[in-house]
């Protein structure tokens, strides 16, 4: 809705750059990033899904790297690099967080291992591995003081598959790393969008059982919450 604002970034396919308008890429190299949220520590956070089915990287390392690669393993001569970690990413301008996009003449597939490369200059590895197959989505910051406090500036990750739970990662004093995780629910059904009311309570929408799961501070000390409902 501003002024003058310009959304008419169409391009034609193979194109490797947005057409001139109001949008432009901050940071790029993120494979899957359903959620991702602004910290009040003035840091954007969000858990990127790693590789969880068969796949490639480029053929080539280096532009262009159009094309597709080989779907045997890496270790066989292809170009699969088997099964990859959800990370949690914090996001900088003109960053590159290592899932290449041709299109865009990213060719290095994270750190360049696989291809027997060095990574490019802007290359970030990940601020922390969530783990396998957890396909972390819906992301907030906790910014009440329920739950005696104890989850206040934590990011909330809603795990989809494995682990079916919430869970809590504390930035450190720079906001750089993390210092801390809890889990703050299990034994939810396929959890996905997930969202802060007014007074603590955490919101969770389970897609398997199809139904929303309030988690409600109970007051009687850190961390305690009632049954989900």
């Amino acid at each position: 809705k501003a002024a003058g604002f310009d959304g008419t970034c169409a391009q034609a396919e193979g194109a490797f750059y947005p057409a001139p308008c109001s949008v432009s890429i901050y940071s790029s190299g993120l494979r899957n990033m359903y959620d991702f949220v602004h910290h009040s520590n003035g840091k954007i956070y969000g858990p990127d899904n790693g590789l969880g089915v068969t796949g490639s990287y480029p053929p080539s390392p280096t532009a262009p790297c159009t094309g597709f690669g080989s779907t045997t393993s890496w270790q066989n001569g292809g170009n699969n690099p088997g099964s990859q970690t959800d990370k949690l990413q914090m996001l900088e301008q003109g960053k590159y967080y290592g899932h290449p996009n041709p299109y865009r003449n990213e060719c290095v597939f994270f750190g360049g291992s696989y291809q027997g490369v060095t990574p490019p200059a802007n290359y970030v590895p990940a601020m922390y591995v969530i783990g396998d197959h957890r396909s972390a989505n819906g992301t907030i910051e906790y910014t009440s003081n329920a739950f005696s406090g104890s989850l206040q500036g934590a990011i909330i990750v809603a795990n989809y598959s494995f682990g079916d739970n919430i869970v809590a990662y504390f930035p450190s004093a720079d906001g750089r790393s993390i210092s801390n995780v809890v889990q703050v629910a299990s034994g939810l059904s396929n959890p996905l969008p997930i969202t802060q009311g007014p007074d603590g309570t955490i919101f969770v929408g389970e897609l398997g059982s199809g139904q929303v799961t309030a988690l409600i501070p109970a007051g009687n000390g850190p961390g305690d919450v009632t049954p989900p409902a």
